[in-house]
């Protein structure tokens, strides 16, 4: 079966890390024999490029292209991550009535009041404009398109969201996670001592990842003697990387890295500690949580949106409602090695029963053959 993903934007040497989860499901494809191309929407593009990603081929290309680019391959299923308003027109344009399958993750298909976080700039008015514009189109092409389509979620959250935001219903839909590759995040038994040492990688780019409620937390375990028995080292880059880094510099147990990661070296940080510290504004799912949880990290985050479904509290993670909370899930497997250990290999069965391969992968295949 011949397979083309529909995105807007997907890995390239030049930036590793567009939309990686898409990509992570192309090799799983790949591994079970679909033969899986990816299309990347750009009408800025004259002329199609052409580009290999790590066995992937990638075409980069206008509406017009694409549609010329369907009708001269052998296409069975159109797969489509991010139905953005290109998207749509792009199958829009297509005569052939090949069965399409749409992943629904979050930012498409949620109205701009619940990032009113981000409020702070000229910008989100701009982002206020843009999205009422899709949301509107969204509803117009779920409601009215003739197309043989079929809607995947990534969390039963974000289904209800789009429905209650587009204002419109998905009867032909799935709630499907996010793969977690539990084989390349795989578990092994942390050390007591382990419970010390707390990680976090998230972008600085958006108030949305809640570095600043990190920091909070940090603050007020300062003022408890157990804090010098801490460790914590905090990843990533973006605009309030620089703020949040003074904020924390005269705590000798804090150490601040402003780089990306790749794979590998995530994968060796979750290696090294026992607790992810990873709050969030809002979240459809939480993708690096779940790899974290996977090799045994304990994520302390935040009881909102998706984050729910995926944590249980006290079982495989801790839910808090601010940082005073945040700080006290920290302190409480400080003071319990018994219960760390415990929830630490709980975290890590949870994640591959609900994003494993046979609860991802296997579940989108069966989706896909049958459209």
């Amino acid at each position: 079966m011949n397979l083309l993903i529909l995105t807007h934007q997907y890995p390239k040497k030049s930036n590793l890390y567009r939309s990686g989860f898409v990509h992570q499901r192309v090799k799983e494809y790949q591994l079970k024999g679909f033969n899986t191309e990816v299309w990347v929407i750009d009408n800025s593009k004259d002329i199609v490029e052409k580009y290999t990603f790590d066995n992937v081929n990638v075409y980069e290309g206008s509406i017009n292209e694409f549609k010329n680019f369907v009708y001269q391959k052998e296409i069975d299923r159109i797969l489509v991550h991010f139905l953005l308003q290109e998207t749509m027109q792009a199958l829009q344009s297509l005569n052939r009535r090949i069965p399409i399958i749409i992943w629904v993750h979050l930012f498409e298909a949620s109205s701009w009041y619940r990032r009113l976080f981000e409020f702070n700039s000229i910008s989100f008015l701009k982002y206020i404009r843009f999205n009422t514009k899709q949301l509107k189109a969204y509803k117009k092409f779920n409601e009215n398109t003739k197309l043989n389509i079929t809607y995947v979620f990534v969390s039963q959250w974000i289904k209800n969201v789009a429905e209650n935001d587009i204002k419109t219903k998905f009867s032909k839909s799935y709630v499907i996670h996010n793969f977690i590759n539990t084989s390349l995040f795989n578990y092994e038994k942390k050390e007591p001592s382990q419970r010390k040492k707390i990680l976090s990688i998230r972008t600085f780019q958006s108030k949305k990842y809640a570095n600043d409620i990190s920091a909070e937390a940090i603050k007020i375990l300062s003022q408890r003697p157990e804090f010098k028995d801490l460790e914590f080292s905090l990843y990533g880059k973006g605009k309030y990387f620089e703020k949040i880094e003074r904020e924390l510099s005269k705590y000798p147990n804090v150490k601040m890295y402003d780089t990306f990661l790749t794979h590998k070296e995530m994968y060796d940080l979750y290696k090294e500690h026992g607790i992810f510290l990873c709050p969030t504004r809002q979240d459809s799912q939480g993708v690096s949580m779940g790899e974290a949880m996977s090799c045994g990290l304990i994520p302390v985050t935040t009881n909102n949106s998706a984050i729910p479904e995926f944590v249980d509290h006290g079982e495989t993670g801790f839910l808090s409602n601010n940082p005073k909370e945040i700080a006290e899930s920290i302190l409480r497997l400080y003071h319990d090695e018994e219960e760390y250990l415990k929830v630490s290999y709980q975290a890590s069965r949870a994640v591959d029963d609900q994003c494993g391969l046979a609860a991802t992968i296997d579940r989108e295949i069966e989706v896909i053959q049958n459209a």
